[in-house]
């Protein structure tokens, strides 16, 4: 086993997870009254924003849950109304991925001073805070817990395994995809 004590439940380092996105939904609320307040938003910040959002809440963490929680869930017979909130779930990931592009594309509009810019990455801020919000929510009292009973204590076991070996490899995958980005273009091959 991994180190990880025997009472650990695998959705339980998920929900470890959703802590630190909880807290940068903080101070994406903060930010946005202190924008409200001057008018202008921070661009770095926003790029910070973009990159927390795109690779620490959806690549890593919707990466686990939708590669190995959701992928596993699929093969099991559970009820409808678990089905229904994982396919919501689901939604919810597709519908972050399209807001976070969105801001990331705004945010040029930030650095030359764009009103319409300015207004719509605000508002956009907005609807990305309020759905992780209620995302966790769902995942934390409704989900995860639930499905939790469709696995075996030594499937269980594994699916900890699992996450903590997406971990391991994940800041080596992302940066390879990354530099073979640059290369497909160059040389029209990846790594």
């Amino acid at each position: 086993m991994t180190g990880i004590p025997k009472n650990i439940l695998p959705v339980g380092l998920l929900m470890k997870e959703h802590r630190l996105i909880e807290k940068m939904v903080r101070v994406i609320d903060g930010k946005i009254k202190e924008y409200k307040g001057s008018g202008r938003p921070d661009g770095f910040f926003i790029n910070g924003v973009v990159d927390f959002f795109k690779v620490y809440a959806d690549k890593n963490h919707h990466g686990k849950e939708e590669e190995i929680l959701f992928a596993r869930l699929e093969n099991r017979d559970i009820t409808l109304q678990h089905r229904a909130i994982m396919q919501n779930l689901l939604r919810d990931h597709v519908q972050s991925r399209k807001i976070v592009g969105k801001i990331r594309e705004l945010n040029a509009g930030i650095f030359k001073n764009s009103p319409q810019a300015i207004d719509e990455v605000i508002a956009h801020l907005q609807t990305l805070a309020s759905l992780y919000t209620n995302h966790i929510d769902v995942e934390d009292n409704h989900f995860f817990l639930p499905v939790m009973g469709y696995f075996s204590k030594v499937e269980q076991e594994k699916m900890i395994e699992d996450f903590i070996d997406f971990d391991r490899q994940f800041v080596h995958n992302h940066y390879r995809d990354f530099v073979s980005g640059f290369l497909k273009g160059t040389e029209g091959h990846a790594i």
